[in-house]
């Protein structure tokens, strides 16, 4: 067995899930790929918030296993991270975001855990992927749009195609608040979700909020039982303030629609919303 320092590169992942383990996972060192994985309908395009994050040998080889089975939909690589310690680092994607993890719960396939998680805040899992890879010891992004370019096994629509979706997969964005002014966004956009909705309950009434508002609610167990039922939402997902309770759960573009609609419901002039694009 391959030993690994892991004082120098090791802190972030001590904090998060203990030293012991983590340590173990650094010490097996193990080369290949990990993967974040996404469906595209027949056409190409992005379906649902699910993502698979998986480990191969040969990240291509992989690929082609996952869409083999003809089915509408196909699994597109977005990111491709090599190591030197490949289930290491799987475990730490599978830790960080395992409340998320897709748990089939029908017929003879109940209780079947899979690799697949159901993110809708993609900016949640981009932060947490790139804080992880930073700090992993022994790792780097494989360069997929310059794999695409020079795969002589497709056409040029097919790759302008796939490298959209590789650009799209990457992108981060910022929810944006500004009240008189003001900007009251936070780095996370779960956090300016909270404080729009702060804002809005302060001005007009939290029990008229509370009555209008499908994401807001004094009853924490309202919210579990409407919208997380079913469904693999995490219950980190809800929010806190002055003894209500706000479902976060949401892509920026969500968000972003959801307090919109309350601007002008409420026809709050003084306050805006908007996502934007950021390196």
């Amino acid at each position: 067995m391959n030993y690994v320092n892991p004082k120098k590169n090791i802190g972030v992942f001590y904090f998060m899930f203990g030293g012991f383990k983590t340590i173990h996972y650094l010490c097996n060192m193990e080369n290949g790929y990990v993967y974040i994985g996404r469906l595209v309908d027949h056409n190409g395009n992005f379906v649902t918030k699910y993502y698979k994050l998986g480990k191969s040998i040969d990240f291509k080889v992989r690929e082609l296993n996952l869409n083999s089975t003809h089915m509408p939909l196909d699994v597109q690589f977005v990111r491709v991270f090599e190591t030197q310690h490949m289930s290491g680092l799987e475990k730490i994607f599978h830790a960080c975001f395992d409340e998320y993890r897709v748990i089939k719960e029908y017929g003879w396939r109940r209780n079947i855990v899979t690799e697949w998680f159901d993110v809708n805040d993609d900016e949640l899992l981009i932060n947490k992927i790139d804080k992880i890879v930073k700090n992993f010891p022994n790792t780097t992004e494989v360069d997929l749009v310059s794999r695409v370019q020079s795969d002589t096994g497709t056409t040029i629509n097919q790759k302008t195609l796939v490298i959209n979706n590789l650009v799209e997969g990457r992108k981060k964005s910022k929810l944006t608040v500004m009240v008189n002014g003001e900007d009251i966004s936070e780095d996370l956009a779960s956090e300016t979700m909270v404080n729009a909705y702060s804002y809005v309950a302060n001005k007009i009434g939290f029990e008229l909020l509370d009555k209008d508002e499908v994401y807001f609610s004094v009853d924490k167990n309202e919210l579990l039982t409407q919208y997380v039922e079913g469904t693999q939402c995490a219950i980190s997902s809800i929010k806190e303030f002055d003894g209500y309770y706000l479902l976060t759960n949401h892509s920026n573009k969500r968000k972003n629609e959801i307090i919109n609609s309350m601007i002008k419901r409420y026809n709050l002039t003084e306050m805006t919303c908007d996502v934007v694009q950021v390196n």
